[in-house]
């Protein structure tokens, strides 16, 4: 079986191909994140009050980790560089 490696597209490709390929999904993923974790806060917030804002600031950082994480994972794979 024939593989195929995808050569670094950093130093060949334009700028703008490259904003669209790296830059959008992560503006993208980064909004719906903030989004979600602003709707999370204010139900949080509401029902278990302060105590339960204070708990779930501990589930944020790790949260961020995986997404970047996965985020590197799939470059990796998509570039394989």
């Amino acid at each position: 079986m024939k593989e195929t490696v995808v050569k670094n597209p950093l130093g060949a490709e334009p700028i703008d191909s490259l904003l669209k390929k790296f830059a959008v999904p992560s503006i993208i993923a980064m909004l719906v994140s903030a989004l979600y974790n602003i709707v999370d806060q204010f139900f949080i917030g509401r029902s278990v009050g302060e105590l339960g804002k204070c708990g779930d600031q501990y589930r944020i950082s790790p949260v961020h980790l995986l997404h970047r994480h996965c985020l590197d994972v799939w470059y990796r794979r998509r570039f394989r560089f």
